[in-house]
């Protein structure tokens, strides 16, 4: 697999949309995808709580969101599930710093 580091953008500002083709071995280009969206999340604190908001994700039709949350980005561990089409979530329980992650949970149709 190829990895892609796009060094202009700034997740911790705003989104960005992508869209994708691919080289074959003989240089034949496929056309583009459509338009993938990165989800740009906030976290404010509250008295006792982390609100999460964040930007609606496009790029296919999915399910669900799953929250993500742990003491460094790389142990991060699933902290709830919710529909779609809400973008925000409060985290009740959060004693410490946290880093938290949103990905999208694909429909199975």
């Amino acid at each position: 697999p190829s990895v892609y580091t796009d060094i202009n953008s700034n997740p911790s500002q705003q989104s960005d949309r992508y869209r994708i083709s691919v080289i074959d071995t003989c240089n034949n280009e496929s056309e583009l995808s459509e338009a993938h969206k990165t989800m740009h999340l906030t976290v404010s604190t509250g008295v006792g709580v982390y609100n999460l908001i964040w930007e609606n994700y496009e790029g296919f039709d999915f399910g669900s969101y799953l929250i993500y949350r742990g003491t460094s980005p790389n142990n991060l561990t699933p902290i709830g599930t919710i529909q779609s089409n809400l973008t925000t979530y409060t985290d009740y329980q959060p004693q410490g710093l946290y880093y938290y992650q949103i990905a999208v949970m694909k429909d199975d149709t």
